[in-house]
């Protein structure tokens, strides 16, 4: 095998191993984040997995961070929270930096 092809595998298999980290850490964020609405939303235990559940699948069908933090800000305000989609960002951007340190 020549260099560049070594160079070109190390580097493919450096990719796969960072984006199966990245989803690792959202994954767990995400958890991190359904259990803190669920928590404030005081659901109690069957309740709070089940929207665990639905916080996942959110992440899934859409890919993108904002529809769960919309999800979540929605859920929220539905049962009388006053907080803004910022603050439910600043909370999953502190749940990913607690995700990222769990794998370090």
């Amino acid at each position: 095998m020549s260099f560049l092809a070594r160079r070109q595998q190390a580097f493919e298999t450096m990719f796969v191993h960072e984006e199966a980290m990245r989803f690792r850490v959202r994954a767990r964020r995400n958890k991190a984040l359904a259990k803190w609405a669920a928590e404030m939303m005081k659901l109690s235990e069957v309740d709070a997995n089940s929207y665990l559940e639905t916080i996942i699948a959110v992440a899934v069908e859409a890919g993108m961070d904002e529809a769960v933090v919309k999800r979540v800000g929605t859920d929220l305000a539905m049962v009388g929270f006053a907080i803004s989609y910022e603050q439910v960002r600043a909370q999953m951007d502190l749940f990913t930096t607690e995700a990222e340190r769990s794998f370090s």
